[in-house]
C-alpha cells in the first residue's frame, strides 16, 4: 500500500495503459488468420500488390547469381584485353611484361573459378528445384 502512496498520478495511469495495451489483442489490428486462404495465395496477392512478379523466389536468386557472374566475366574480360595490351607494348621491358603475365594468369584463373562457381550454383539450384519439386531450370 506504500507503494500506492509514492507513485504519482501520472505513473498509475501509464501502467494500467501499457497493461490494457498488453492484453488486448485487438490493439494490433492485425489481419485475422483464417484457415481457409492458402499462405501461397496471400503472398501471390502481396506480390501482385506491391508490384512482384509472381516468379519462384529460388528462380529470381538464380538469375541474380547469373547477372552478377556475367558481371564478373565481363570484368575479366577486360582485364585480359588490358594484361594482353600491356605486354604488347611493353616493348621487351621485363618488368612490364611480367606485370602484364601476372595479369593475364590471375583474370584466366579467376575465369575459372567463374565458370566452377557457375557450375556449383546450377547443380544446387537444380537439385533443391528436383528435390522440392519447382522448377529452376537456369
Amino acid at each position: 500500500m506504500r507503494l500506492l502512496h509514492k507513485l504519482s498520478l501520472p505513473a498509475i495511469m501509464l501502467l494500467v495503459l501499457a497493461t490494457f495495451l498488453l492484453l488486448s489483442p485487438s490493439v494490433a489490428l492485425a489481419q485475422e488468420f483464417n484457415d481457409n486462404n492458402d499462405m501461397q495465395e496471400n503472398l501471390e496477392i502481396l506480390g501482385v500488390k506491391i508490384g512482384l512478379g509472381d516468379a519462384n523466389p529460388m528462380v529470381i536468386i538464380a538469375r541474380i547469381i547469373k547477372i552478377g557472374l556475367g558481371f564478373m566475366g565481363v570484368i575479366l574480360l577486360l582485364i585480359i584485353l588490358s594484361a594482353g595490351f600491356q605486354f604488347m607494348t611493353s616493348g621487351g621491358d621485363e618488368t612490364k611484361t611480367a606485370a602484364a603475365k601476372k595479369s593475364f594468369y590471375s583474370a584466366i584463373i579467376g575465369t575459372i573459378i567463374i565458370l566452377m562457381s557457375y557450375s556449383i550454383v546450377s547443380l544446387v539450384i537444380n537439385t533443391v528445384g528436383d528435390a522440392t519439386g519447382a522448377s529452376t531450370a537456369i
